[in-house]
């Protein structure tokens, strides 16, 4: 399956599957794995944490060096205040009978980015209209990875509570290169040897063409997962929102 969401640093959930299904044990074995404050992290965890606006971005750097074809999967969320802002009896109490009104504060903006360690950016997830970003990286090269949680913009709060939750993990099907005669172009040339070799139990399929076809005159170096891409990472999307829940539970 095919998704644009895969390479996109501004979509985090696919437009027609959004969250997908979601794996329940996966969640769990997520969660399992521990809350890890910013620092020196495992390479599966989660944290339920805040970040301040004009803070240093939040830094989870994963404790061993990654190799070459892992992915990073990483999702973050956070809330959006709701508030009462018509109360016809003054109870405090939201009742549609009375026409009471609630409205949302504006939405904060934060963002998850990958840095190498020449502290140079290699991807991000940084949506301007969603309290969601979720990326999911295949990692080129061997090296030392971390993440960062980054408030972009305040337009509600100067401080925002967040779930992150992290796994770097072995692909789950195959990869593609789309600039097969490896020259450096993705051109009529690829497309040709690929037209050559399609169709049913043949060596290419639909999801190898669409990806050719969109790298068409591009230096094709970027490889990319065919076969069963958990995009949205839906256990993940589970672990933030029971985290979160947990998070709100704890303030009551």
């Amino acid at each position: 399956m095919w998704s644009e969401a895969y390479t996109s640093t501004t979509l985090p959930l696919d437009r027609q599957l959004g969250a997908g299904q979601v794996d329940a044990l996966a969640a769990a074995e997520q969660y399992a794995a521990g809350e890890c404050a910013p620092g020196t992290v495992p390479t599966t965890g989660w944290d339920l944490g805040e970040i301040e606006i004009g803070d240093a971005p939040s830094t989870y750097a994963f404790d061993t060096t990654l190799s070459e074809g892992v992915f990073i999967t990483a999702t973050l969320a956070w809330d959006r205040r709701i508030m009462l802002t018509q109360d016809a009896n003054g109870d405090g109490i939201f009742d549609l009978r009375d026409n009471d009104i609630m409205e949302a504060a504006p939405l904060n903006n934060l963002d998850i980015n990958i840095f190498n360690s020449d502290d140079e950016l290699v991807f991000s997830s940084e949506s301007t209209i969603d309290n969601l970003e979720h990326l999911y990286w295949l990692v080129p090269e061997e090296d030392d990875y971390y993440l960062t949680v980054a408030f972009q913009e305040q337009l509600d709060t100067t401080v925002q509570e967040y779930t992150l939750a992290w796994n770097v993990s072995d692909p789950p099907g195959n990869l593609f290169h789309p600039d097969i005669n490896e020259d450096g172009l993705v051109d009529g040339s690829d497309l040709s040897f690929v037209l050559g070799n399609f169709g049913p139990e043949k060596l290419y399929q639909d999801a190898h063409l669409q990806i050719l076809i969109d790298s068409m005159g591009s230096t094709g170096g970027q490889s990319y997962l065919v076969q069963s891409i958990p995009e949205p990472s839906s256990c993940m999307l589970l672990l933030v929102g029971l985290v979160a829940l947990g998070g709100l539970r704890w303030k009551l």
